[in-house]
């Protein structure tokens, strides 16, 4: 059986990077499911609330937060080859972070509205 390839030194900084680059999205996953499950919640109050006792609607809740969270791991994914380029990423993952969240909170409250 061979032996695991090791990272050569000239790539190992790029992994450390990657790892920054992965700490910081999922920091930000908390507050992105916060922030939708408080959307989510609220505008459910205020539009229908006797969703709330609808089994259906908690199984459409959970699909949702799961494709949500799916679709969440393109910003770091797009953040991570981007760094492996060595291109400074910090503001390009603010604006895709801000901007997700900001469709993925219209899309929730607009499907909960059509529910």
């Amino acid at each position: 059986m061979s032996q695991p390839r090791s990272v050569p030194e000239s790539h190992k900084d790029l992994r450390d990077n990657f790892g920054l680059v992965i700490i910081r999205w999922e920091s930000l996953r908390i507050i992105y499911n916060c922030l939708l499950v408080a959307l989510s919640l609220f505008f459910t109050l205020f539009a229908d609330p006797d969703n709330f006792r609808d089994p259906e609607f908690w199984m459409f809740l959970a699909l949702g937060a799961v494709v949500t969270n799916l679709l969440f791991l393109l910003g770091p994914a797009i953040d991570g080859y981007l760094t492996w380029y060595g291109i400074w990423t910090a503001p390009i993952a603010l604006f895709m972070f801000l901007a997700g969240t900001c469709l993925t909170a219209y899309l929730a409250v607009d499907w909960i509205g059509q529910y």
